[in-house]
Parts: structure tokens; sequence; C-alpha cells
């Protein structure tokens, strides 16, 4: 590989690790939380790629070498198409359709459970699919019992017919997506069955007490009461 190559491939890296967290787009694959490291990366990355070639230049340009092997020049280029990719596309974020077959497990807490937070006293409060999860497998002071909530996801299909309510958790970064899920029941889930894949609904209802167990991987019934469709949330993932 060239020197002029190898600064090209800094240069792009650095721009498309920039760019991406700089307009947003970085959370499609990555951590919120991530983001200043990101910004750091890019900017290291930028500086190294500029010295380079400042040295370059100073030193008169770069010298190639014959040592009598034939080189194949293809793979440097390879190597840049991933930069490429994500500079001038933006890849969408995982979600309906993109078939992560790895099912999360709320973590469990230690001796048995703990008493979660109670939910606000009035009106139908909206948890995160990983918060009902959780509390579903975990809460020893029960907030959940008889208690209407709302959660916000996309329609699965399961194979006895039903519906389930899922969404994308990233424990750091999308290569470690795993799908979350609420087993739906009840007539009311009508609505989500045939629709459209990319839809994403508002679902409120009642956990089923006793449903989170560990051969359905702790996923309890969802009975709900009401459907909305909704627009998708500008980050889809749960963390």
């Amino acid at each position: 590989m060239s020197r002029e190559t190898q600064n090209l491939i800094l240069a792009f890296l650095g721009i498309a690790v920039l760019k991406t967290t700089l307009d947003g787009t970085f959370v499609r694959y990555v951590k919120p939380g991530l983001g200043p490291y990101l910004i750091v990366s890019a900017v290291i990355v930028l500086a190294l790629a500029a010295i380079a070639i400042v040295s370059d230049i100073r030193a008169g340009g770069t010298h190639e070498h014959d040592d009598g092997h034939a080189h194949s020049h293809r793979m440097p280029w390879l190597l840049l198409a991933p930069a490429l990719v994500v500079l001038f596309l933006t890849p969408p974020a995982l979600g309906p359709g993109s078939f992560v077959q790895r099912q999360a497990e709320p973590p469990s807490s230690a001796a048995g459970g703990r008493a979660f937070p109670p939910l606000p006293a009035e009106g139908t409060p909206e948890l995160t699919m990983i918060d009902v999860l959780q509390r579903a497998r975990s809460d020893t002071a029960g907030t959940l019992d008889d208690r209407e909530i709302a959660v916000r996801g996309y329609a699965m299909p399961r194979a006895d017919g039903g519906v389930d309510l899922a969404r994308i958790l990233i424990i750091c970064c999308a290569a470690d997506a795993r799908t979350t899920r609420l087993h739906l029941v009840g007539p009311n889930t009508q609505p989500m069955r045939g629709a459209n894949a990319d839809q994403w609904w508002i679902v409120r209802g009642v956990v089923v007490p006793g449903t989170a167990t560990e051969d359905d991987r702790w996923t309890p019934d969802f009975r709900v009461t009401a459907v909305e469709p909704t627009a998708a949330p500008s980050n889809t993932y749960s963390y």
C-alpha cells in the first residue's frame, strides 16, 4: 500500500466518523454516550492524516521501491469502501425487517429481585421496553400489577399467528443488537396484524402477572387495551 493511499484512507475515515457524529446519525451504530469519544477519535485520525501528508510534502513526495514482487492494488481501495458508504449513503438503523435473531433477556437482580421505584399515580405512564421487562422479572414491589402502562415499538408476527411488540436493544453497538419484545394478547391487537411492517405503535395495556418466566426468556404477556399508530422515534434503539 502506497503512502498516498494510507493517507487518503486515514483522511476519509476521519471525515466519515466526524460527519456521522456531528449530524447525529452515529446513534444508528453505537450508543449516544459514545459521541464525545467518536469526535475525539475523528480529530486524532484527521490530525494523523494531515501530519503524514505534510511530512511527505516536506520530504519531496513519497518514494516507491521496487522489491521485485508484484503487489495487488485492489485491497487498499476496498478498505476505503466502508468509510465511503457511511459518508455518502448513511445505512439505516436496525428495526422492522432487520431479522435480529438474538433475543435479549433482562438482567436479574441480586437476591431474587429488588423494589423498583413506583410509577406515577395518575394517568397511563409510558415506559421503555427494557424497563417493563426488568420490572416484570425482578420487581418485588409489584409496580406493574393491575396498572395500565404504554409502551412504544413495532409489530413482530409470532409463529402462532399472534403478534409481539418489539424493539431493538444494543449493549454497545449495532453489532451486538438483540430483540426485546412483549407478547401481546387480546382482541385489541387486531389493527397491528397485517399492517405495514415499518409502522410503529403505542400500545396500552397491563402486564399479566407471573407470565415472565425462564421458559420464555422472561418475556411477559401484555394484555392490550388500546393500540395507536405513531411515527418512528428519531432514535429507534433501546439501551
